[in-house]
């Protein structure tokens, strides 16, 4: 009886200890775990209070996907080599946030983030682990651990392919070596993936055809160029697209003059005409116009928050012009969450992201996690055979211009990402589908060239001179460069560089109602016949502060001030210039020439404040 008692005793006192010590760990622990799951990835992170009271997030990060495991913690840290340091930085954990639901993003010290992404369905998702990195960084390494139980079935330094539970996966990235993963600027993205074996189509199988050197592609390109001049010969009855593409093809080659010339009368006289070609034609109040219901329509467009409008032609121009509008970046979200895109939208949101990557980087940022959708939906709707790629979408193969524009949009998005078997993929389908343009006709050809030639400025184009007030200021021209620049003291200097002797057409929005305008360092005033002389001469909108203007180049880089006091107009009126030609020697003045009906002669005489109709510009 007595030992009963002592032992239940001991046992009443063990078990008010452990409930004690309980209580006391429970009122005393600071530290929380965090868990989030997105479809197969799970998130685990930690929290301590700090002596505020606030969670302050300890250096823990746990991204579980699939039978592997990502890690940055104490043990494990990520690190950044730098260039010109010796020892790699260990990075340290600041904040995490969802930016879709179907991605998260780290922010680790040193300006370095982590996203994953997670696409696909949910018996084959994709994870997609993409690293910005700071300029100065020559590469960041993060830890990883495969399932214990898991079969290696192949491995490179590029590529892992695992066995887990009978299921078959693939790790793909720049490096991988030594339980770690490397990302680079230039290869900034690694993805894990089910494998499907009786999937026979992959980008990374077609790098290394013939056709996806960057070489074949190249003679392509100038095969289609030569092919478009040669069937433009002898045309009369021609579209718009066919002559713009045609003079562009041509002045690429020195041969601008020569190229209007040829352009029929017919089409320049013609109803036909838009603000497309009026860069190379006159006529620009007419064509204006149609620049104006453009700009009406992109403004629509956008507003209907759809995600055909990428497909539309300088849609992200518009977009770069009003980059706070809320439709807008509306817009570049819904494209983020898609999860359902035909091939044509993808790969449009695709040309779209490289765009906005080259014009404004904070939009690209918005649309940035649609990228590896995009990229799915387009290797599903491929196929090779005999080293060529043919697209087709539910039974049906696209049209030339169709592929062209998903090749094209696979090389832009590769170069930008340092994804070298999507850009030689891209290749691989422009050679496949372009190779035989000598055959296609004239409007195919002049489709096709803006879709695959970006480096030719004679091609019409929006250029976003910049912000005034908050306002952009933008010019539709075929100028190889465009500046703009308020001195704030009353004067607003544009230049604009374009071959000497020759004459362009520029439609400029954003212009204030001035009170003096200089050309050719002399002053002008408005005139509806401004088209009509053998010099610059121009037309001012005040309405919609637009500026019509007709270059003809004294000089290869023309300057044009805009006076809006009478300080900045004394300082204009003593200005001496010395004009250089592009080798930087000075060029004698020529002698002093008649000034056309468009220059005001010397005198103090008022200048027109853009109250002329342009109508009769016509």
């Amino acid at each position: 009886m007595y030992r009963n008692f002592v032992r239940k005793s001991l046992g009443l006192l063990f078990a008010y200890i452990v409930i004690i010590v309980g209580i006391f760990i429970l009122q005393f622990r600071s530290d929380s775990v965090i868990s989030e799951k997105i479809g197969n990835l799970r998130i685990s992170l930690a929290e301590t209070r700090g002596d505020d009271g606030m969670g302050v997030l300890r250096n823990r990060m746990i991204v579980s996907f699939n039978g592997i495991t990502f890690t940055a913690d104490d043990t494990h840290p990520l690190t950044l080599a730098v260039r010109g340091e010796r020892t790699p930085r260990n990075l340290a954990l600041v904040s995490w946030k969802k930016p879709t639901p179907r991605s998260c993003e780290f922010s680790f010290s040193d300006g370095v983030l982590l996203s994953f992404s997670v696409s696909g369905s949910a018996e084959a998702e994709r994870l997609t682990v993409h690293a910005s990195l700071p300029e100065n960084a020559a590469d960041l390494r993060l830890h990883y651990e495969i399932v214990p139980g898991a079969a290696v079935v192949s491995e490179t330094d590029t590529h892992v392919q695992l066995d887990i539970r009978n299921s078959r996966w693939e790790f793909e990235a720049a490096e991988i070596s030594g339980g770690a993963v490397a990302f680079t600027d230039r290869a900034s993205v690694a993805s894990y993936s089910y494998y499907d074996a009786t999937k026979k189509f992959s980008f990374e199988n077609t790098s290394r055809f013939a056709s996806a050197e960057r070489s074949a592609y190249s003679a392509t390109i100038v095969a289609l160029k030569q092919n478009l001049i040669a069937a433009f010969a002898g045309q009369q009855d021609i579209t718009e697209q066919e002559a713009v593409s045609f003079v562009a093809a041509m002045s690429e080659r020195g041969r601008y003059n020569e190229a209007i010339n040829a352009v029929p009368s017919s089409f320049r006289r013609g109803v036909q005409r838009t603000y497309l070609s009026s860069p190379y034609f006159d006529t620009l109040a007419t064509m204006n116009r149609s620049l104006e219901q453009q700009i009406a329509r992109y403004r629509d467009i956008v507003s209907q928050n759809t995600i055909d409008a990428f497909s539309v032609s300088g849609i992200v121009d518009y977009m770069c012009m009003h980059p706070g509008s809320d439709a807008v970046r509306t817009l570049l979200a819904t494209a983020a969450n898609a999860n359902s895109l035909t091939v044509s939208q993808a790969a449009s949101i695709l040309a779209a992201y490289d765009l906005l990557l080259a014009k404004n980087a904070d939009l690209a940022a918005i649309v940035q996690s649609a990228a590896q959708v995009c990229i799915d939906k387009i290797t599903e709707s491929c196929s090779v055979e005999n080293e060529r790629i043919t697209i087709s979408e539910n039974g049906a193969f696209v049209s030339v211009v169709q592929a062209a524009e998903i090749g094209d949009a696979l090389v832009r998005y590769g170069q930008a990402s340092g994804e070298a078997a999507l850009e030689r993929g891209g290749y691989v389908i422009l050679n496949s589908y372009l190779a035989e343009s000598a055959s296609f006709d004239l409007r195919t050809l002049a489709a096709l060239y803006p879709i695959v030639v970006h480096d030719n400025p004679y091609y019409p184009h929006f250029a976003l001179l910049g912000f005034d007030g908050g306002d952009a200021v933008w010019a539709w021209t075929c100028a190889a460069n465009m500046t703009y620049q308020n001195d704030g003291r009353g004067t607003v200097t544009v230049t604009i560089d374009f071959p000497q002797s020759y004459t362009h057409y520029v439609i400029i929005n954003g212009i204030r109602r001035f009170r003096t305008i200089y050309i050719y360092d002399m002053a002008f005033r408005t005139d509806p016949r401004f088209e009509t002389y053998n010099s610059s001469g121009y037309v001012y909108r005040a309405d919609t502060n637009t500026l019509l203007l007709k270059s003809r180049h004294k000089s290869q880089i023309e300057t044009i001030r805009f006076i809006y006091s009478d300080a900045a107009r004394e300082a204009a009126e003593r200005r001496t210039i010395t004009e250089t030609d592009a080798a930087g020697n000075v060029i004698a003045p020529p002698p002093e020439p008649s000034a056309p009906a468009s220059a005001l002669p010397e005198g103090n005489i008022p200048m027109s404040t853009g109250n002329a109709s342009p109508e009769s510009a016509e």
